[in-house]
């Protein structure tokens, strides 16, 4: 027996699947001619496929197609006799009623001790938002959000590589000794584990050990070793895919994935700069900014 891995489909594959053979397909099922004609932009068929499904196939999709045909030709026969019906937002609220999806909250400015990551579900590519806050202790590691095992093992790879680089990016050594370590990962009800997140949380614990603001504008992937080496991940496709529909500009990768990032198709690209390492120490200076100053309130709390 051959084992055949399908990626999912991307939401601009969906979009063209439903032009080209969905909708089609819709109009011979349900006897759409000369009546009644719909009109989809491409705009409302990715409202579709984000706010009313979540696969990585178009099952569900057509299920939704035929809802909204379904319901579009109870009205026209009973109440709206209209030749052409164009289905807008709104009217798909009407219809399917509000979304049941939404996309995740992505924070529009730079911040302390809040990094980006890619991740892979069998749904397809997601955005970790990874939070890390320090306060008094005496170096405990604390870890929330429904986190497995291997991450948490990243997260202390990531402690004992920053340790190690400390003077390199401006860390006094005794923080580790003087404060503890709160490492969270929203939406607590999802399960999240793997290694892909070690670089992400390692840019976390950096910025805010440093007081650097994260650039808000990159997201990353990578496995981290105790060498300070970035290795490769999988589910890259729809990881660049996540970080294309969230609105990231640019996106860093482990050297060892660059021949997956080849084989994509252009227009999951587009839109996106990249970049990729095999070092954490690249990573640090470009995506950290410079140190915030410390008002007065702040040094006199500490």
């Amino acid at each position: 027996m051959e084992v055949i891995h399908l990626l999912s489909y991307s939401e601009y594959e969906k979009v063209k699947i439903c032009k080209n053979h969905l909708i089609p397909k819709k109009d011979i099922e349900f006897c759409v001619g000369k009546k009644i004609n719909f009109n989809f932009t491409e705009e409302v068929l990715s409202q579709v496929i984000r706010g009313y499904t979540a696969e990585a196939g178009v099952r569900e999709l057509e299920r939704q197609l035929n809802a909204i045909y379904r319901k579009t030709i109870k009205n026209y026969l009973t109440v709206k006799k209209v030749s052409k019906i164009n289905i807008t937002k709104k009217y798909l609220e009407e219809i399917l009623g509000m979304p049941r999806y939404s996309d995740k909250q992505i924070i529009n400015k730079d911040l302390v001790g809040v990094s980006y990551g890619l991740a892979w579900t069998p749904i397809g590519g997601e955005v970790l938002a990874i939070e890390v806050l320090k306060y008094p202790g005496n170096g405990k590691l604390l870890m929330t959000g429904n986190i497995g095992k291997v991450m948490n093992e990243s997260a202390k790879a990531a402690q004992s590589l920053i340790k190690k680089y400390h003077k390199k990016w401006n860390i006094p050594l005794d923080v580790f000794r003087k404060y503890d370590l709160h490492i969270h990962i929203p939406e607590g009800a999802v399960p999240k584990d793997g290694p892909s997140a070690g670089l992400t949380l390692t840019m976390a614990i950096v910025s805010c050990l440093s007081d650097r603001p994260y650039n808000h504008s990159y997201t990353m992937t990578g496995e981290i070793s105790l060498t300070g080496r970035v290795l490769p991940v999988g589910g890259i496709s729809e990881k660049i895919i996540a970080a294309q529909r969230y609105g990231f500009k640019n996106v860093i990768l482990p050297e060892a994935n660059k021949k997956e990032w080849i084989e994509l198709k252009p227009e999951a690209k587009e839109n996106l700069e990249f970049i990729f390492t095999k070092d954490v120490n690249s990573v640090v200076d470009l995506v950290l900014n410079t140190p915030k100053k410390k008002s007065k309130q702040d040094k006199q709390a500490e």
